[in-house]
């Protein structure tokens, strides 16, 4: 089930940025008096950021400017914002949005806090948090989440790992970000900063936890990343070449798919039943099973096998066969299937010659020949090996001209008047099978069927009987599909993670790919 939940737009989450702050109304000076005075005095005796005249009359330190350039611009703001450029630059590449925009919103406030001009401080409270607002705001959001620094750590050895980036001081950058968010207020830090000046606006102490809203809220967008200008057109580039990748990869998915539907489960594990091939071969042979000794025999299996094909399949692929209303067409030109027919009579001849000089050449035999390479033929076997292998060629190259004629042979309207299939044909985008929905009586082992399914059981058995023997280009096939299905499964999941979720679902269904997601992985 798709997940629903619709996560904040940008504009509320500008919204809840600016509503971190609670609104706190400015006390009267009596009430400051009898009240917060001693609790402001308090809190500034360590950190020396207010001085009092009289006792009572609050002004800020007038080495606040020389000490804020010291203490927290050129020893934190500034290495930070520089460590972290690289990271904002390229972090979008191996990043969640969320976690990368969480790095570019520290980015951006180490940024501002790194530009801040000393004549800031030369103003009165309320216009020096007027003009810090953006780095109040941002400072509020980190303070609030507790979870941030482990979170960012992780993101920063990821980035190294990936990035393949030597000597990246992660340590260092953590320690940075450690102490310019810290919570002392025995010094200078921005937590003592902030509490002094909204203290002194307000003229009551305004601890941060009174300050900041309980209310839980999103303040980083997680569908979208919020990098800067100069870097969108690298992920829009980015972002196409996944696409461009899928679409390679989908070609490849759908020539492969042509066969999937045509093979028995768990073929790409070796865990399959070749059932219909054992039906076909058996015949009518009531519940005798000569196909699982006869196999064993490969090569007099064969000629028994390609008499049967020759015969059971010739009137649907090569002459006529009678459908409904005991009319007699054809379904293909001659020439469409005349020389595998020629070619498999021919070997099915020379294999049956081969059995007088080498009488038996196991299934196992050929498996293991096919495994060890051409070396470990014996000159005798040499012949049959090479027979038998051209035989499955021919095999599977009849059963991927039927898998492209299933499909895309489109259904007719007037089934009648279709002319019958030509060579080529099938590689075209669209053509028609003749009486496709008709039932056709081509032979004994197809009767009953209709034309396509007829076809589609003709691909099959050929298609397990490849699939048992290991056929070369079909194993290839597989193989490849198994690469395909992982490396497609890994570009998905790069899709959805630089898109947002509606360009997502957009491309989900141009590419096709919406069935992928829940297809489960190859079989191994």
């Amino acid at each position: 089930m798709e997940d629903t939940a619709l996560s904040p737009t940008p504009e509320e989450i500008a919204k809840n940025r600016r509503s971190i702050k609670r609104h706190i109304p400015v006390q009267g000076f009596f009430q400051y008096l009898s009240s917060d005075l001693l609790g402001i005095r308090q809190f500034a005796r360590n950190n020396g950021i207010i001085k009092f005249s009289f006792f009572i009359f609050m002004r800020l330190d007038s080495q606040l400017p020389q000490r804020f350039i010291q203490q927290i611009q050129r020893s934190l703001a500034e290495p930070l914002h520089k460590a972290l450029y690289p990271v904002v630059e390229s972090g979008w590449r191996f990043f969640q949005k969320l976690e990368y925009n969480k790095l570019i919103y520290l980015y951006h406030f180490s940024r501002e806090i790194a530009g801040l001009e000393p004549a800031t401080f030369n103003q009165s409270p309320a216009k020096i948090l007027d003009h810090m607002r953006h780095i109040e705001t941002a400072y509020y959001i980190f303070y609030s989440d507790s979870s941030l620094l482990a979170s960012l750590e992780r993101q920063l050895e990821l980035y190294a790992k990936l990035g393949n980036v030597q000597k990246f001081p992660v340590d260092g950058i953590i320690r940075a970000i450690q102490m310019l968010l810290s919570r002392n207020s025995q010094r200078l830090t921005l937590y003592s900063l902030f509490v002094s000046l909204n203290s002194m606006h307000h003229k009551q102490f305004c601890d941060l936890e009174d300050v900041i809203t309980e209310e839980r809220r999103s303040y980083f967008d997680a569908d979208h990343f919020d990098i800067d200008e100069h870097l969108r057109p690298l992920l829009e580039n980015y972002t196409s070449e996944v696409i461009i990748s899928i679409r390679n990869q989908m070609k490849n998915h759908n020539e492969t798919a042509l066969y999937k539907g045509l093979l028995p489960p768990g073929s790409t594990s070796g865990k399959h039943q070749p059932k219909l091939l054992k039906q076909f071969y058996n015949g009518n042979s009531g519940n005798e099973d000569r196909f699982t000794p006869e196999f064993e025999n490969l090569h007099s299996f064969l000629v028994v096998f390609s008499q049967k094909v020759l015969i059971e399949f010739r009137g649907i692929l090569m002459s006529e066969v009678t459908v409904t209303g005991k009319k007699k067409v054809r379904i293909f030109d001659t020439a469409v299937f005349s020389n595998y027919f020629k070619r498999i009579a021919y070997i099915k001849d020379k294999l049956d010659k081969a059995m007088l000089k080498v009488p038996q050449f196991s299934r196992v035999r050929y498996l293991r020949v096919l495994s060890e390479g051409s070396m470990a033929v014996s000159t005798s076997e040499e012949p049959i090996f090479s027979s038998v292998s051209e035989l499955l060629s021919l095999y599977f190259q009849m059963a991927r001209t039927l898998a492209r004629v299933l499909a895309h042979g489109a259904k007719a309207k007037n089934e009648a008047a279709v002319p019958v299939i030509r060579p080529i044909v099938y590689e075209e985008m669209q053509f028609f099978i003749p009486f496709e929905s008709s039932l056709q009586y081509s032979s004994a082992f197809l009767a009953g069927q209709t034309v396509r399914d007829a076809l589609r059981t003709v691909a099959k058995v050929l298609l397990q009987l490849c699939l048992e023997l290991r056929e070369s280009e079909l194993v290839t096939i597989i193989n490849k599909d198994i690469h395909t299905m992982e490396t497609l499964k890994n570009l998905i999941k790069e899709l959805k993670r630089i898109s947002s979720p509606s360009r997502y679902m957009e491309l989900r269904e141009e590419l096709g790919i919406r069935e992928l997601e829940l297809e489960p992985a190859p079989e191994k």
